[in-house]
């Protein structure tokens, strides 16, 4: 149903990355918090954790990331994200 195996230990780990999105007060460490929960529950090479513009719509900013240089973001950022097809999901 999840596309993984949802265990007693997948669940603790769910709860814990819930947890620091309450329970931390530094907004960028609650979103590395979040990246490196996420990163246990769904293995990858590397993740981002954007925000949606507040100043222009259909637009992703401030990038937080694990396991990514810090060039791939500028790169998506200033040649791709015109062509995401999953902007309309954050526009306002």
């Amino acid at each position: 149903m999840w596309g993984c195996d949802m265990n007693q230990s997948n669940l603790v780990l769910l709860n814990d990355i819930i947890l620091k999105i309450h329970a931390t007060e530094d907004f960028e460490a609650m979103r590395m918090g979040v990246l490196s929960g996420l990163s246990i529950l769904i293995p990858g090479s590397g993740a981002s954790f954007y925000l949606a513009s507040k100043t222009e719509q259909y637009k992703l900013t401030n990038p937080v990331n694990l396991g990514v240089s810090d060039e791939c973001p500028a790169i998506y950022t200033n040649e791709f994200q015109d062509y995401d097809r999953t902007t309309w999901t954050y526009a306002p």
